[in-house]
């Protein structure tokens, strides 16, 4: 059986009323406080259907000496009132009257003789609603709950810890701490272990009693990995092979390949080879190593590929030089900014100095043409073509 309090302070007494069974969720464990003139010091003993709260009042006490509460609205309740004036085998009941303006205040009435009478607010403990755990990291996590202080000055605070003994707490702040309404409250808490699970309740206390939440649990992520080795950047010919590699540290490891910011569909071990490469190959590559839910993310390693080029040399109608090549890859055509004319006029010598050309390419009938137009009258000169 569950046993409840309601405190009824005036100015000429305190009345206890202890509550047996089931109440209602504006009168049960609940401190009501007035400005009540004509009470004494005495008890009540209130009781409840089981269900509907409908029990009719009848002016004497059972044959265990409690006398009956009647809810007979929505926000009204009668209580039997047993003062302590009556002495022993002569007790004679009042009513107490309660009237609810709202789920928390209202006016009373000591009757039938209404010798005392005026406005009244209710207390409830505090009502504690679990949350969960969020943003869970390998030494961290967000506790969240919902209280409401109900009418009265509530402290509260989050307990958690590996066993339901909990040993550890996180205050909660409350605003206003005795308010009407529930207040979703959340608190971070840290230096926690990794891949350990925890426990964690709220619990709230005011003037009228103390509320334990639920238990609840979660589960902080395994450590993140630790790279150890580096994928590295390369420049890799057409057609040849490449590898990228990384080393990493960790429990259960796994690893997922990148280029630019999209996954490689299954490149998911800790190397990455791709094979008879092209241009279009180049880029960015990293890879994200996981460890239980924690990852880290590799630097990038940059892939250029160089396609070879076989030039043709020509005359132009005014006696320069024009560069005529074909791509072997076919796919210059769409990037002609990424090649650079570089020539000298020593090529065999011991310090060849080469020279940057100026101008641009062109498309002519499907080959790729530069215009060397500062060669005009010159003998003789040694060309490459970078790829940048």
């Amino acid at each position: 059986m569950k046993h409840y309090r309601i405190l009824i302070a005036g100015l000429a007494g305190l009345l206890a009323l202890a509550v047996h069974g089931q109440a209602p969720a504006n009168l049960a464990n609940s401190r009501v406080t007035g400005q009540a003139s004509g009470f004494v010091n005495g008890t009540i003993v209130l009781r409840f259907g089981a269900s509907t709260y409908t029990s009719t009042f009848n002016g004497s006490p059972d044959s265990g000496g409690n006398y009956s509460y009647t809810r007979t609205a929505a926000n009204t309740g009668t209580v039997n009132l047993l003062t302590a004036n009556n002495p022993p085998g002569n007790l004679q009941p009042d009513n107490l009257v309660l009237t609810f303006t709202t789920p928390y205040t209202g006016t009373f009435v000591n009757s039938p003789d209404a010798d005392s009478s005026g406005p009244f607010t209710l207390a409830l403990p505090p009502a504690v609603s679990p949350g969960a755990a969020g943003s869970v990291t390998p030494t961290g996590a967000s506790l969240a709950a919902t209280i409401n202080p109900n009418n009265d000055a509530t402290v509260a605070q989050f307990q958690y810890g590996t066993t339901t003994s909990y040993g550890s707490t996180a205050t909660i702040t409350l605003s206003p701490n005795n308010g009407t309404v529930g207040q979703n409250v959340s608190v971070a808490i840290t230096g926690l272990a990794a891949n350990t699970t925890y426990h964690f309740r709220a619990v709230a206390t005011n003037g009228v009693g103390g509320t334990v939440g639920d238990d609840l649990t979660f589960t902080t992520l395994s450590a993140a990995p630790v790279i150890n080795t580096q994928p590295q950047s390369q420049i890799a010919i057409a057609t040849s092979n490449v590898t990228f590699t990384v080393a990493a540290t960790g429990s259960g490891l796994t690893y997922q390949w990148r280029k630019g910011a999209t996954d490689i569909h299954g490149a998911t071990s800790a190397t990455l080879p791709l094979n008879s490469v092209t241009r279009a190959s180049s880029g960015t590559y990293s890879v994200v190593v996981t460890s239980g839910g924690s990852s880290t993310l590799s630097s990038d390693a940059t892939l250029r590929v160089i396609v070879p080029q076989q030039l043709t040399v020509q005359r132009g109608g005014g006696g320069q030089f024009q560069l005529l090549f074909t791509d072997p890859d076919t796919t210059a055509a769409t990037d002609l900014s990424r090649f650079e004319v570089h020539h000298t006029t020593d090529f065999l010598g011991a310090s060849t100095a080469w020279v940057t050309n100026s101008g641009s390419f062109t498309l002519s009938n499907g080959k790729i043409l530069f215009d060397d137009t500062s060669s005009t009258g010159t003998p003789r000169r040694f060309y490459r073509v970078i790829e940048k």
